[in-house]
C-alpha cells in the first residue's frame, strides 16, 4: 500500500475510534503503512477529526481500563476490592508482598513498571512489607469514576453492580467477579482438603452487591441459587461458595484472565 493511497472505510472507521485520545506512536503502529503526516491530514482534512486534550499522566497510562475487554474489567473487580482513587483521576493498587509479582501484572496492564515499596504495622504483622502503583490522569481517572460511578470512599458507599452489568456483557461481567474474589475473596479448604470454599466478607454496604454476584453467578452456569449473601454476626457483608461445580467452572473462568494462582490453585478440577 503506498502511503497516500485511499483509506478504506475499516481504516477511517479505526481512525474515528482512535484519533482523537491515542499516541503518535499507537497510532503509527496501528496504520503501519502510513505516514504519521497522512494519518494527521486525513483525519484532520477528511475526516474533520481533533486531537482531545487528555492533560498530563503521571506513571503509566489509565486508558486500557475503559476498554470493554475481560482483562479491564478483571483489573477494575480488583481495583473495586483493594484500590483507591481520587476526584483528581488518581488510582492505586497496594498489595503485600505474596502478592507482588500480581502487582507487576498490573503495572503491564496500564504500562508502567514504577512499584513503591514500604513498611506499615498491621493487626498481624510489625514492619510488613507492602508494594504500591499509583498511576494519575485526571482525564482518564475521571472518565473511569463516571463510567463506574464511583464514589470517593468506596468502602462505606460501594458502586452499583447491577448499573454496571447491566451496561456490560455477562463475559465481562464474570471477569470483574474474578477480579473482585482477587482482591478482597479467599479461597479456603474445607472436609480435610476434599473441597473449597470462596469467600468474601466485606463491609455491610456491599451486601446488595454481593447478593448480585451470587445471583449472577448460579444463573449464568444455571444451577439453584442457595442465597447464602448476608449479614455475618460480626456485622459483615459475607458471600459463601461451596458447591464444587460452582467453584471448578469459576476457576476455568478464572484461566482466562490474569488470574492469581496462589488463590485458584487450590480448586482442583
Amino acid at each position: 500500500m503506498s502511503k497516500n493511497s485511499d483509506w478504506s472505510d475499516q481504516e477511517d472507521n479505526l481512525l474515528i475510534q482512535y484519533y482523537p485520545l491515542e499516541s503518535k506512536q499507537f497510532l503509527c503502529n496501528l496504520f503501519p503503512a502510513r505516514s504519521w503526516n497522512g494519518i494527521k491530514q486525513h483525519a484532520y482534512g477528511k475526516l474533520k477529526l481533533k486531537k482531545e486534550i487528555t492533560g498530563r499522566t503521571v506513571n503509566g497510562n489509565l486508558s486500557p481500563l475503559l476498554e470493554e475487554t475481560t482483562e479491564a474489567y478483571y483489573w477494575m473487580g480488583f481495583l473495586l476490592a483493594d484500590g483507591s482513587f481520587d476526584k483528581n483521576g488518581r488510582i492505586a493498587l497496594t498489595v503485600s508482598e505474596k502478592d507482588i509479582e500480581q502487582l507487576k501484572k498490573f503495572g503491564n496492564f496500564i504500562n508502567t513498571s514504577k512499584i513503591i515499596s514500604s513498611t506499615r504495622t498491621t493487626n498481624y504483622m510489625q514492619n510488613a512489607v507492602i508494594h504500591k502503583i499509583s498511576c494519575y490522569s485526571k482525564y482518564y481517572g475521571t472518565k473511569l469514576i463516571q463510567k463506574f460511578n464511583l464514589k470517593l470512599n468506596k468502602t462505606e458507599n460501594p458502586p452499583e453492580f447491577q448499573n454496571i452489568l447491566n451496561n456490560t456483557s455477562a463475559e465481562n461481567f464474570m471477569s470483574l467477579i474474578i477480579g473482585f474474589i482477587d482482591g478482597d475473596g479467599s479461597i479456603t479448604f474445607m472436609n480435610k482438603g476434599k473441597n473449597t470454599s470462596i469467600n468474601i466478607e466485606i463491609h455491610s454496604s456491599w451486601l446488595k452487591n454481593l447478593e448480585i454476584i451470587e445471583n449472577f453467578i448460579y444463573s449464568y452456569f444455571n444451577e439453584s441459587n442457595p442465597d447464602t449473601a448476608k449479614i455475618n454476626a460480626n456485622g459483615y457483608a459475607k458471600l459463601s461458595i461451596t458447591r464444587t461445580s460452582i467453584n471448578k467452572k469459576l476457576k476455568l473462568k478464572s484461566k482466562q484472565v490474569p488470574a492469581m494462582d496462589r488463590k485458584w490453585s487450590r480448586i482442583k478440577l
